[in-house]
């Protein structure tokens, strides 16, 4: 099922090639680069996309330059033309990724040592479903889940067992950009309009995105990818896969063009922003006020400043807070960057710095109180031996 895995780690090649692993070849696995004692990645594309898309690489990148670490891009077959028969058929194949990809964990806990809570699974739509499957299908609670907008449609009104759930890892976190519902789901909403993980995020209201409000309608052409990747000088996929042919194991950025939200076909581009904006918030850290959110019952509230900033600061993307639980909404820039600082609400690191000053105070004033109960101690002491020497004097 799993067409190919793409491994990225920084003793080979320094992270800017790849290896390619084989489910169930051992030699293949133990001869990898791959270090089991790092946190891995496991990245999972969507409906008509590909194990190369530019923010996949984007996010290898910026995950390899933020620390030591294996990242694995996993390709699978999700559709070649844009049609509704094509998605259906493409859903079937969802719970089998991901059990194709926890069969892959299971080889790499044997081979190379890695452990189960040292992995972050990060899926867009399809992928954030496939994702909930591996999670599902592995002895131990993988340590993360991002699901970057996970589809709706066949998943709607689904159970738990079904889909992305909470209970997948021991900290799902969900960016919904294009969760809504009305007669025309199509061809207007490919996101969930429910809560789905631990902590959900609703940028904007988690409907429509401001990059996007320019854009509507449906291409003419059915069979236009969905992908931000197209290939250059017209070349066509080699041997039925969506990348193009490099032997050598290595990306070269020309082998791509990038495409803007404002150049793809808007009927994508809702729902493609949510993986816009967590490759974006890895350029951040709970230092920036950039991505904070707030915890309210509504879009609605929160527009109306009804929304305090939470008991912890709380960032949507890479740096989410587990500690933050519950419904999360942001607003967003319509141009790069996105990111829109909150300076009503303390950061990461100055609540930190808030809770160690707190700490510091009330270890000073345990030290304050024990030492004026010893000096107490010390005088009574003293005084009641002053009081029995009178006594006793002949």
């Amino acid at each position: 099922m799993i067409e190919k895995i793409f491994l990225w780690t920084p003793s080979y090649e320094s992270g800017q090639s790849y290896e390619l692993l084989v489910l169930g070849n051992k030699s293949n696995i133990s001869s990898s680069h791959l270090q089991g004692h790092q946190p891995t990645y496991i990245i999972v594309h969507g409906f008509l996309g590909d194990g190369l898309e530019p923010w996949i690489l984007e996010s290898k990148q910026k995950l390899l330059e933020l620390h030591r670490c294996n990242v694995i891009s996993v390709q699978w077959p999700s559709g070649s033309e844009y049609f509704v028969i094509d998605y259906y058929h493409v859903v079937f194949h969802v719970p089998y990724v991901g059990k194709e990809i926890a069969a892959l964990l299971a080889q790499l806990a044997q081979l190379k040592s890695l452990k189960y809570s040292d992995v972050h699974i990060i899926g867009h739509s399809l992928g954030a479903h496939i994702a909930g499957f591996v999670g599902k299908n592995v002895p131990t609670p993988i340590a993360r889940i991002s699901g970057l907008d996970p589809a709706g449609l066949s998943f709607r009104g689904t159970g738990p067992s079904q889909r992305l759930d909470k209970t997948d890892a021991l900290y799902v976190d969900v960016i919904h950009t294009n969760g809504c519902r009305n007669y025309l789901v199509w061809t207007d909403c490919f996101g969930f309009d429910v809560a789905l993980g631990h902590t959900d995020f609703w940028p904007n209201g988690g409907r429509h995105q401001p990059a996007c409000q320019n854009w509507a309608g449906l291409p003419v052409n059915g069979s236009r990818r969905l992908n931000e990747s197209r290939p250059v000088n017209g070349s066509r996929p080699v041997n039925g896969s969506r990348h193009f042919n490099n032997t050598s194991g290595s990306v070269n950025n020309t082998d791509y063009t990038r495409v803007s939200v404002a150049g793809s076909w808007s009927v994508g581009c809702d729902h493609m922003m949510s993986h816009t904006y967590f490759v974006e918030s890895l350029n951040y850290s709970r230092s920036s006020g950039l991505f904070l959110s707030r915890p309210c019952p509504s879009y609605e509230e929160y527009e109306s400043g009804n929304c305090s900033c939470g008991s912890v600061p709380q960032y949507m993307g890479y740096f989410a807070d587990q500690r933050g639980r519950g419904d999360f909404y942001l607003n967003t820039s319509a141009v790069p960057p996105y990111a829109l600082p909150d300076p009503g609400c303390p950061t990461g690191a100055q609540a930190d710095l808030f809770l160690l000053s707190l700490v510091v105070a009330l270890v000073l004033l345990v030290l304050i109180t024990c030492l004026v109960l010893l000096m107490t101690c010390h005088g009574l002491k003293r005084a009641a031996m002053c009081s029995y020497g009178e006594g006793v004097r002949p």
